[in-house]
């Protein structure tokens, strides 16, 4: 695992779930490999909006990680994207009050695939605990998140937010990949703006209770 810290004390800390396989390469100098995807790509807006970041190698037991941010900063935040929101929902329910203070998922897969025979569920977001923010572009023709299934899953959790953003099509890229709709190629600022200002709202009050 690598932390990147801003400037001065941070606002909270937030771990980066990538997309595929959600498992990465991190060099000793503490770079991710996987540095196309949205979650990872958006990492160095996150710092300078204040927030300590981690890059987890395999972020399928996230225990160990989420206590050492915790011993840094709270609150402790989850943002996934693509098949990362699967692991990130996987990690919230198993670690319960040892799991992150808040969620956020981008471009949620509601549809096993290639990487993972389950997906995100109403069941298992019907069981969180914590505030979750769903972040999804409605320009997205990923066949395995497509809108209308993720507000469908959101609808599990009376108390999530469920976030539309827009940017243009992309009729030649890979739908599923990440400088697509899906991975929000072009709004990259907007979006992070969007996730900082709920964190801020609604993570934090989570942290102090």
């Amino acid at each position: 695992m690598a932390i990147v810290r801003p400037q001065g004390t941070p606002l909270g800390g937030i771990i980066l779930i990538p997309g595929s396989s959600t498992q990465q390469t991190i060099s000793e100098s503490g770079q991710p490999g996987s540095q196309d995807n949205f979650a990872i790509r958006v990492g160095r807006r996150l710092v300078a909006a204040g927030y300590a970041v981690a890059y987890v190698e395999d972020p399928s037991n996230l225990h160990a990680p989420i206590a050492a941010m915790r011993a840094i900063i709270r609150p402790v935040v989850l943002l996934g994207t693509s098949t990362g929101t699967i692991v990130e929902l996987d990690n919230a329910v198993a670690l319960g009050k040892d799991g992150p203070d808040a969620l956020v998922f981008t471009s949620t897969v509601t549809v096993p695939n290639a990487y993972f025979t389950h997906a995100v569920t109403a069941l298992q977001i019907s069981r969180l605990r914590v505030p979750v923010l769903f972040v999804h572009n409605t320009n997205d023709q990923c066949k395995f998140s497509l809108l209308a299934d993720a507000q469908n899953v959101a609808a599990a959790d009376r108390d999530a937010l469920f976030e539309q953003v827009t940017s243009d099509p992309a009729p030649a890229a890979d739908q599923c990949g990440p400088r697509s709709p899906h991975g929000y190629l072009g709004i990259e600022q907007a979006v992070v703006d969007r996730i900082v200002d709920w964190i801020a709202g609604h993570a934090n009050a989570r942290a102090d209770s």
